[in-house]
C-alpha cells in the first residue's frame, strides 16, 4: 500500500495530494543538524530557515504559519551577540517560535522584534543538534490530535532511521549549502555580477563546519550556477552578466531566493520520498 501510494507521486509532488481539509494535527518534523544558521532580520523580526523533512506520512503537510515547538529544546541552542560584540546563548523557550513556511521542508525560527530590543540582540545563530525534531503545536480545534505513541515513534525510531538515510547523505549536504546560500540574498542589498562568484565561496567558508561533502558541494554548486543563469536571463535581467554590472537589488535578490529555495526543496522532497520507499521494501 505504502509502495504504491509513493509510486504515484511520480505525477503528484509528495504529500501535497493529501487533502488539506481535514482539521487533523499536521506532520511532525525533522530537521537537519547544523553547527549555526544565522538569523536574518526585516520587517521587524529575526528569521532563521531551517531544512526540515517529514516524519509521518499518514498525515497532512503544514500549512504555512503552523507553530512547533521542539520535540527536545536541547537539541537547539541560539547564540546571540549584542551591541557591544559579547556573546551568550538565549533560552529557546518564550524567545523563539517555529512556524512551517514551506510545506513539510522548510521552517523558520523566528525571534520577534520585542525580543531583540529588549534583549539588545545585533545577531544572533541558531545550532541544531542530531536527531533533532519539531512537533506541531496541541490545537483543541484538531479532529486526530497526535498521540504520545506517534510522537514517540516519529522522534524516535523513525527520526534514528532519517539520520542514517538523509541527514549523512550528499543529498543533506547539499540541502545545507542551498540554504545557506539562499539567505545571503537580502533584499536591502545591491550586487554585481562578479560579486555572485564571491558569494558562493562566503556560503561555503560558512558551511565548512556542516558539510565536507564534495558530492554533495558539486550539487550545491550546480543549482546555483543553474540559479544565475536561469534569472539573468528574466526580464529586466537579460546581458546584465556583463563584469562589474550593478544588479536590481529587490527583484534580483528575491528571484535568485526563490530558485535556490525550490532547488532546495526539490532535494529534500526526493529524498523524503526515497526515504519513505525504503521503509515500504523493508
Amino acid at each position: 500500500m505504502l509502495g504504491r501510494f509513493l509510486f504515484g507521486l511520480t505525477i503528484v509532488p509528495l504529500f501535497v495530494a493529501i487533502s488539506m481539509s481535514a482539521k487533523a494535527a499536521p506532520q511532525i518534523l525533522a530537521v537537519l543538524s547544523s553547527n549555526g544558521i544565522h538569523f536574518v532580520c526585516s520587517s521587524g523580526e529575526c528569521s532563521a530557515e531551517l531544512s526540515t523533512y517529514c516524519l509521518q506520512q499518514d498525515r497532512d503537510p503544514p500549512r504555512r504559519g503552523v507553530a512547533y515547538h521542539p520535540a527536545r529544546m536541547t537539541d537547539f541552542a541560539v547564540t546571540v551577540t549584542d551591541n557591544a560584540g559579547l556573546q551568550r546563548q538565549i533560552p529557546i523557550a518564550g524567545n523563539v517560535m517555529f512556524v512551517a513556511d514551506r510545506g513539510f521542508v522548510s521552517v523558520r525560527a523566528v525571534i520577534l522584534g520585542d525580543v531583540m530590543s529588549r534583549e539588545k540582540i545585533a545577531s544572533a545563530k541558531i545550532a541544531i543538534a542530531k536527531d533533532a525534531s519539531l512537533v506541531p503545536n496541541a490545537d483543541a480545534r484538531d479532529a486526530r490530535p497526535l498521540t504520545e505513541g506517534e510522537i514517540d515513534t516519529a522522534t524516535g525510531t523513525l527520526r534514528h532511521i532519517g539520520r542514517k538515510m538523509i541527514d549523512r547523505s550528499p543529498t543533506a549536504s547539499a540541502v545545507r549549502l542551498l540554504n545557506q546560500a539562499s539567505s545571503q540574498f537580502a533584499p536591502i542589498e545591491s550586487y554585481r555580477s562578479d560579486q555572485l562568484p564571491g558569494l558562493w565561496h562566503t556560503v561555503t567558508n560558512a558551511a565548512k563546519a556542516d558539510t565536507a561533502d564534495k558530492d554533495g558541494l558539486r550539487v550545491a554548486r550546480h543549482g546555483y550556477e543553474r540559479c544565475i543563469s536561469a534569472v539573468s536571463k528574466q526580464s529586466p535581467y537579460q546581458n546584465t552578466l556583463s563584469v562589474g554590472r550593478v544588479l536590481s537589488n529587490v527583484a534580483f535578490a528575491s528571484s535568485m531566493r526563490r530558485c535556490l529555495q525550490r532547488a532546495h526543496d526539490t532535494l529534500l522532497r526526493d529524498a523524503n520520498t526515497r526515504y519513505w520507499n525504503s521503509l515500504a521494501g523493508s
